[in-house]
């Protein structure tokens, strides 16, 4: 098989998984660098049933100690090469996967994004207007998952739900007007609680309904199946939208988070804000008012400017 048909099929596999085009790309390039680095190192041609767990295990430690780099980047890679050989195993090219027994990089437990500031908000709401462009001129079976992404995301910032309860929602739980909307949410316990959306939640979710696909489940957001979406489909898709707006260690919690903190900052009152979050407790919601660095220093140059 050529190189190129190969990453094609392979590129092709990774869309078909609902992958994002960053994504496919970033593991793309992985997968040339290895192949690369098999070719000089064996004086062969790669291919996936050449390929042996002594071929990764000698490249990762390439990467690690010859090329220095870091825990995550190593990683990283070797997370694109158990993506081509599971690939390779669903086409039936190998039988075993070679990546089976592959120990990854201990690494430094790094601290995840609490919440956005209106930076990284903005470079995340930046990313969604994108790629709704992007899905706008694609076919319609890839442009659907791209839109189901993008609103997805879009909803979970502007109402902090769980990801639970994004991956529970209904068609019939969303409730949308010219000038109003409210989604029914089932949360921790089965407690229900009604959340208003705000106009740009409300205008992505019409676009999704208006190109929602018709399924059996009456699931709000559907898989490729058209099964209700797992919770790990959920974090994973978060996962990538930082990836594309380069906001690190990105998760559903932060952007609950970046929700809650932003009501707050708008001196929204702390019983309402444990309301809309479906806190039963007061003091589970105070940790969202807890100051950053850049709320100290605000307050600190209120007393120069008074």
């Amino acid at each position: 098989m050529a190189t190129k048909s190969f990453l094609e099929n392979f590129a092709q596999g990774l869309r078909d998984q609902d992958r994002s085009d960053n994504t496919v790309l970033g593991y793309l390039t992985d997968v040339k660098d290895f192949q690369r680095w098999f070719v000089q190192t064996n004086g062969e041609n790669f291919s996936l049933p050449a390929l042996t767990p002594t071929d990764i295990r000698e490249y990762r430690q390439h990467l690690w100690t010859v090329r220095k780099l870091s825990p995550n980047t190593v990683n990283r890679r070797l997370a694109s090469l158990s993506a081509l050989t599971t690939w390779g195993i669903t086409q039936e090219q190998i039988k075993v996967d070679p990546m089976s027994n592959i120990k990854y990089i201990k690494q430094v437990r790094v601290a995840k994004c609490r919440w956005l500031d209106k930076k990284g908000r903005f470079a995340l709401q930046r990313v969604i207007e994108k790629e709704l462009q992007e899905s706008s001129r694609l076919p319609h079976r890839r442009s659907l998952w791209r839109q189901r992404d993008a609103v997805l995301v879009t909803l979970m910032l502007n109402t902090g739900l769980r990801v639970a309860e994004v991956a529970a929602l209904d068609v019939s739980d969303v409730e949308l007007n010219p000038r109003s909307g409210r989604v029914k949410v089932r949360g921790k316990g089965n407690k229900a609680r009604v959340v208003p959306l705000n106009a740009e939640a409300r205008e992505k979710l019409q676009m999704w309904l208006a190109a929602h696909p018709t399924t059996e489940t009456f699931a709000l957001f559907v898989s490729q199946m058209l099964t209700r979406v797992t919770t790990r489909t959920v974090e994973r898709v978060v996962t990538e939208y930082g990836y594309m707006a380069r906001l690190e260690h990105l998760t559903p919690h932060a952007l609950r988070h970046t929700f809650a903190k932003a009501l707050v900052d708008r001196g929204v009152p702390i019983d309402q804000v444990a309301k809309l979050l479906g806190h039963s407790n007061l003091n589970t919601t105070r940790i969202y008012t807890e100051p950053n660095e850049r709320d100290l220093e605000k307050a600190v140059n209120m007393l120069v400017e008074s």
